[in-house]
């Protein structure tokens, strides 16, 4: 994996280039961190994810949330897991408005009773 300094760098490349309305080479350089330098890494995913909101891509959102929850789950990292289900569970019910799904969210994360405890 890139030193943090080179991964904070493409992330600020990428969130000139959206303010620079070039949302479509903005996207890229967010996918590409996600998931050809730094697959797995919360914070580039996080990137990728508050991108596409600030786009209005909602549904892209939730499908992000919904992959980066499971990866975590599956890495049994009980940080990520609990960092990924509070800001999905709060996105789904201030922004998508479905407090159902957020709560399944919450059911998903806590009824891994499997993850490790790093």
């Amino acid at each position: 994996m890139p030193n943090k300094s080179k991964i904070d760098i493409l992330i600020e490349n990428a969130i000139f280039e959206e303010e620079q309305q070039n949302a479509p080479k903005a996207r890229k350089i967010f996918e590409q961190l996600e998931q050809d330098i730094a697959p797995g890494l919360v914070k580039a995913t996080m990137g990728r994810i508050n991108f596409e909101k600030r786009q209005g891509n909602l549904d892209k959102a939730r499908e992000l949330y919904s992959n980066a929850l499971t990866t975590a789950l599956n890495k049994r990292d009980r940080l990520q897991v609990a960092y990924i289900t509070t800001q999905s569970a709060q996105f789904l019910s201030s922004k998508c408005n479905d407090l159902t799904r957020a709560l399944e969210v919450y059911s998903q994360a806590t009824g891994n009773s499997e993850c490790g405890s790093k």
